[in-house]
């Protein structure tokens, strides 16, 4: 039986479809309230009510997170990012993340988007696995999108702190800012560290810091832990 051709059919289809994409879009602003009280610690994944969290997916199957922040600068003249944008990203760094990091939230946040990443227990270096992941999104948007963007990394921490996770990455953001026109790259640094020859000062010089110290401090300050210990966890891995 052919399908009616009527214009009545027509406008019943487009109204379907157009509340379709309202209850979409409602659901993805309730997950996306919900994120954000999360990330402040206004509540835990704990006390979203077990429904709710069924229904969007907000379960944490792992005890360890990280937290991933993107700067987008096309969003710094509008004031928010564009819904193709957010688009992209969040379909493009899923696809990147998983099967590895098969659970990640996104927030997004006026010109910003961050990303609630779980990891697994299995995966022996899953910092190292989701800051190459990261880079390799900034490198395909650049090139596909001419999108660019800025991001911060924390460290992995229980999913108790969420909190200090994303302030971790919000320093290493602002990091990246202070810094994107000079020598410094603190990223650079870690696949040195593997490498039981050189000395935490010959790295720190390697990278672009006169001053070890200095290195040592905003290692510490932005991946929770020293660049001598994570050389250690690099060795015995």
């Amino acid at each position: 039986m052919p399908e009616p051709e009527s214009d009545e059919y027509r406008f019943i289809l487009k109204v379907l479809d157009k509340n379709r994409n309202e209850i979409h879009r409602q659901q993805e602003q309730i997950k996306n309230n919900y994120l954000q009280k999360i990330f402040t610690e206004e509540i835990s994944f704990s006390q979203i009510p077990e429904p709710v969290a069924k229904q969007f997916c907000l379960e944490l199957p792992s005890p360890y997170v990280c937290v991933v922040l993107f700067h987008v600068k096309e969003a710094e003249e509008s004031g928010e990012i564009s819904e193709l944008t957010t688009f992209i990203i969040r379909n493009v760094y899923q696809e990147l993340l998983c099967p590895v990091f098969a659970d990640s939230y996104f927030s997004v946040q006026r010109h910003r988007i961050a990303v609630l990443v779980s990891t697994p227990d299995e995966e022996s270096a899953p910092l190292l696995h989701l800051e190459a992941k990261t880079r390799q999104l900034l490198a395909f948007l650049s090139d596909s999108f001419q999108l660019s963007l800025r991001t911060g990394v924390s460290g992995i921490v229980s999913r108790e702190n969420i909190l200090d996770a994303y302030l971790q990455a919000d320093t290493a953001l602002e990091y990246e800012r202070l810094f994107e026109a000079g020598p410094l790259c603190l990223y650079d640094s870690i696949p040195l560290l593997s490498r039981t020859e050189l000395k935490i000062a010959d790295i720190a010089h390697m990278t672009g810091f006169a001053d070890s110290n200095a290195y040592i401090r905003i290692f510490k300050k932005l991946k929770g832990t020293t660049p001598g210990r994570f050389k250690e966890m690099q060795a015995s891995t």
